[in-house]
């Protein structure tokens, strides 16, 4: 009973300095930071080509990747909690599976993506899950795509969180009389959201830089920050290349210290370790 109570506590305390962490970072920083940015734009030149503010295309990219990491995580959700109840044979076949799509590279993968939406034999299947032609070159077919090569990388970021689950508390549970999906609730769950959140910081911190599937799934409609300081990079201004991805870097990388510091003190308060 004590056990738990001290860990109720250092859970309350640990959030408690997470949340007024968050507010610091984003009162004293982010917002500063974003304002300075818009200002440096404005007044030294930094202009952003086909018309389109900065904002936008800050949201697009923050939103778009928030979602493809987020999506990846609860897809690669049903493979690891498959691998972990498990054994043998089904378990190297499900690695091997997942294996399979980081051996292609990334080109490949955003053509055969293209081809299938293209295609008119497909399309008359794959329309009715509201994929085809028409879905080519929105926001939401950069979304599929850009999640699908990320669930391989949250499959093995998760597989180290069920892999640290003992049979031994399971098979506790279950001699308690607990159903299989109250054991699934509240002990092998909440075990993994510290790998979740590691999977989805690493996916996204990959998404926020990604400009070959934006441009390629995208058609020119869906352009991430990445696409505008490719395009400097192609007329020569470096200046502004270099500027606009040196700003977008600040943005992120202070609360992102600050997130990866929080899930480690975290774990440390929490497991006493």
């Amino acid at each position: 009973m004590e056990k738990s109570m001290n860990y109720f506590i250092r859970s309350i305390a640990v959030h408690r300095n997470g949340y007024l962490l968050a507010s610091v970072v984003g009162i004293f920083y982010w917002i500063p930071m974003t304002w300075w940015i818009l200002d440096l734009l404005v007044l030294e030149g930094l202009s952003i080509p086909w018309n389109l503010s900065l904002g936008v295309l800050f949201f697009r990219t923050f939103m778009l990747s928030l979602l493809c990491s987020l999506m990846s995580v609860v897809a690669a959700y049903p493979a690891v909690l498959l691998w972990r109840f498990s054994s043998g044979l089904s378990q190297k076949v499900l690695i091997v599976l997942t294996v399979l799509p980081l051996l292609m590279g990334l080109l490949s993968r955003n053509y055969s993506w293209i081809g299938l939406f293209s295609n008119e034999t497909v399309n008359s299947v794959t329309n009715l899950l509201l994929f085809g032609k028409n879905f080519l070159y929105t926001p939401a077919a950069v979304v599929v795509v850009m999640t699908s090569i990320f669930v391989p990388l949250s499959f093995f970021i998760l597989l180290q969180g069920v892999a640290s689950i003992r049979q031994e508390q399971i098979d506790a549970a279950r001699t308690l009389g607990v159903s299989d999906s109250r054991i699934l609730l509240t002990v092998v769950l909440p075990q993994t959201y510290r790998a979740a959140m590691l999977a989805c910081s690493f996916t996204f911190a990959l998404a926020i830089g990604f400009f070959v599937t934006p441009k390629m799934i995208g058609g020119g409609n869906v352009d991430f920050i990445g696409n505008i300081i490719l395009l400097y990079v192609e007329i020569g201004k470096f200046n502004k290349a270099s500027g606009i991805g040196l700003l977008f870097l600040l943005v992120f990388l202070v609360p992102g210290t600050f997130v990866t510091w929080y899930l480690f003190r975290y774990r440390q308060l929490t497991s006493g370790r």
